[in-house]
C-alpha cells in the first residue's frame, strides 16, 4: 500500500491523497460500498444505476426531493451514507437527518456511529480503520464506546468555524428546532403508517417541513434534500411534488430498464412490457408476489408512488380541480358565502282560504294567554258576550304600535302573549312573567286589613281595565305597574 499522505511544510505545502482514497470522495457510492454495504451473502441487494441517480440529485442540491418505491434502500444511501461522506469531505458540516419518528432517526444515528468505528475495505479483502484513513472522523468520546441508539453524534476534525451544532443530530415533526441552523438538512420518509390516517396529521408533516427549511445556515443555498415515499393524495409527497422551489424525481418499481440494452423497450415481464427498477432488490416475480398481499391500493402509493389508481378513485382530478378555485365564495381571510336564493317571495294567500303569518301568530298568542286566576282578583279570561264598547278582546298585538297609523299591519313577536283588557303584562322589560304574590301567614292579617287589601286590588284592577282600552303607552307612562299595599304597608 502506497503512503496515504506526502506532506510538504511552507507556501507550496501539498498532500498527495492516494487514488483509493481519492475514488472514496469523489463517489459517494463507492464509499458506501467500502464502508460495508455491498450487498448480502446471496449476491443481491447491491447498489445499481438507480441508487447512484439518488447520489447525484439529491447530494449537494437545494429543495431536492426524490420518490422511491419501498425496500430499495434509498434511506441507507441519503440519511446514513450521504452524511458520512458529506463529513468525510468537510468536517465542519453540521447535518440534520429529520425522520417521521424520532427514535428512527436515533437508530440511524446509531448505525452511522457503528460504521465509523468500523472498518474501509480499501482494495479487495484489504480492511484498514476508518479512523485511520480518515483521522478527522474520529467520534467524540463521549460517543466513541456508545451502542444503540443516539441522539447526536460529534466528530474530531469539526471547529468552532462551524458552529455549535452538533455534526450529527436528528429531528422528527413534533420536535422543537429553534436556535439549529444545520447546513445540512435530510428529510428520510417523513411520513409512516401512524401519521398519516388522517388529514390533520399529513398537515402537521407538512408544516414540519415549511418551519424546518427557514433554520438552515442558508435557506436558499444549503442542501436540502428529502426522499420519501407517498402515502395519501395530498401528503407531504404531494406537497413537495407540486411546490414551484423544489425539484422532485419520481420512479416506481416498474420503472425500470432492460438490463441488456439500458433502454424501456417494452419487452419486459411488468404491465404493457415494462422492465423492474432494480431487479437486485426487487425482481418481477416479487413485485408480483407483493401485490397480492399488500393489495392494489397500498401497493399502489408505496410502491408505485400514486396514492390513488385512477380507475378505483371515488373523485377523479377534474372533479376535485373543480373545488380548488373557491376565491370567489370564499375571499382570502372570509367566510364561505353561498350564493342566496331568489329575491321573489310568494305573497300570502289569505284571500285563498290560508291564513297569513299574522293571523297565525295571533292565534298562538291568544291560545298562549293565562286561563287561570287567583282568588280576590279580577285578571280573568273575559267572556265572549262581553260589550263592544267596553273591548274587552283588545290585545297588544291588534292594538296599533307607537309611532304607526292604525292602517299599519303589526307582527308581534312569536315570545310575547296576548292579554285582556284586564290583564295587561306585569313587566316593564316585556317580560310574561308575572309578579310572585307574597305568602301570607295564618292570623298575620286582620279582617280589616284584608277587606281593605281586596277593595284596593278591585280598584286597581278598574283602572287597569280603562287603561288597557287606550293605545298603548309605555308603562311609566300609565302607571298601573307595581305592588297593592295595605294600610299596615304589607304587600299584596
Amino acid at each position: 500500500m502506497p503512503k496515504t499522505a506526502a506532506i510538504k511544510q511552507g507556501p507550496k505545502a501539498r498532500v498527495v491523497i492516494p487514488p483509493e482514497i481519492q475514488r472514496l470522495l469523489q463517489d459517494p457510492i463507492a464509499f458506501g460500498e467500502a464502508i460495508g454495504y455491498k450487498g448480502d451473502h446471496e449476491g443481491r441487494k447491491k447498489f445499481g444505476p438507480m441508487h447512484r441517480e439518488i447520489m447525484e440529485h439529491v447530494a449537494y442540491g437545494n429543495r431536492v426531493a426524490i420518490a422511491e418505491p419501498r425496500n430499495h434502500a434509498k434511506s441507507t444511501c441519503v440519511t446514513v451514507i450521504l452524511p458520512m461522506w458529506k463529513l468525510a469531505r468537510n468536517p465542519d458540516r453540521r447535518i440534520m437527518l429529520g425522520s417521521a419518528e424520532l427514535g428512527l432517526g436515533h437508530q440511524m444515528l446509531g448505525e452511522i456511529r457503528d460504521r465509523l468505528n468500523g472498518d474501509l475495505e480499501l482494495r479487495p479483502g484489504l480492511f484498514v480503520p476508518v479512523r485511520r484513513v480518515f483521522p478527522h472522523l474520529t467520534l467524540s468520546k463521549a460517543h466513541r464506546k456508545k451502542s444503540g441508539p443516539v441522539e447526536e453524534l460529534n466528530i474530531a476534525g469539526r471547529t468552532a468555524a462551524g458552529g455549535r451544532e452538533p455534526s450529527l443530530f436528528a429531528s422528527s415533526p413534533g420536535t422543537g428546532n429553534a436556535g439549529k441552523h444545520p447546513t445540512d438538512i435530510h428529510f428520510d420518509d417523513l411520513q409512516n403508517e401512524k401519521n398519516s390516517r388522517t388529514y390533520a396529521q399529513r398537515q402537521k408533516v407538512i408544516d414540519y417541513i415549511k418551519q424546518a427549511v427557514p433554520i438552515a445556515r442558508n435557506p436558499y443555498k444549503s442542501p436540502i434534500c428529502a426522499v420519501m415515499t407517498a402515502w395519501a393524495p395530498d401528503d407531504a409527497y404531494c406537497y413537495l411534488r407540486d411546490h414551484p422551489m423544489w425539484t422532485m424525481v419520481t420512479r416506481g418499481v416498474w420503472d425500470g430498464v432492460n438490463p441488456a440494452t439500458g433502454e424501456k423497450d417494452g419487452t419486459g415481464p411488468g404491465p404493457n412490457g415494462s422492465w423492474p427498477l432494480c431487479p437486485s432488490f426487487m425482481t418481477a416475480e416479487e413485485i408480483y408476489k407483493t401485490l397480492d398481499e399488500v393489495g392494489e391500493v397500498f401497493f399502489a402509493a408505496q410502491y408505485l408512488n400514486d396514492p390513488i389508481p385512477a380507475e378505483d378513485a371515488l373523485f377523479d382530478k377534474p372533479m376535485i380541480e373543480a373545488f380548488e378555485d373557491l376565491s370567489e365564495l370564499a375571499p382570502v381571510g372570509g367566510k364561505l358565502r353561498i350564493p342566496a336564493p331568489s329575491p321573489t317571495r310568494p305573497a300570502a294567500r289569505s284571500s285563498s282560504g290560508t291564513r297569513s303569518t299574522a293571523s297565525k301568530v295571533r292565534a298562538v298568542s291568544s291560545r298562549s294567554a293565562p286561563s287561570t286566576a287567583s282568588s280576590g282578583s279580577t285578571r280573568s279570561r273575559p267572556s265572549a258576550s262581553a260589550s263592544a264598547g267596553s273591548t274587552p278582546a283588545a290585545t297588544c298585538s291588534s292594538s296599533p304600535a307607537r309611532g304607526r297609523s292604525p292602517a299599519e299591519p303589526t307582527t308581534p313577536a312569536p315570545s310575547s302573549k296576548t292579554w285582556a283588557s284586564a290583564t295587561p303584562p306585569s313587566s316593564q322589560s316585556g317580560s310574561s312573567r308575572t309578579r310572585p304574590k307574597r305568602p301570607s301567614s295564618p292570623g298575620s292579617k286582620s279582617a280589616a286589613a284584608s277587606a281593605g287589601c281586596t277593595s284596593a286590588c278591585s280598584a286597581r284592577s278598574a283602572q287597569k281595565a280603562s287603561a288597557a282600552s287606550k293605545d298603548w303607552q309605555p308603562a311609566s307612562a300609565r302607571g298601573i305597574f307595581g305592588s297593592c299595599r295595605t294600610a299596615k304597608g304589607r304587600t299584596c
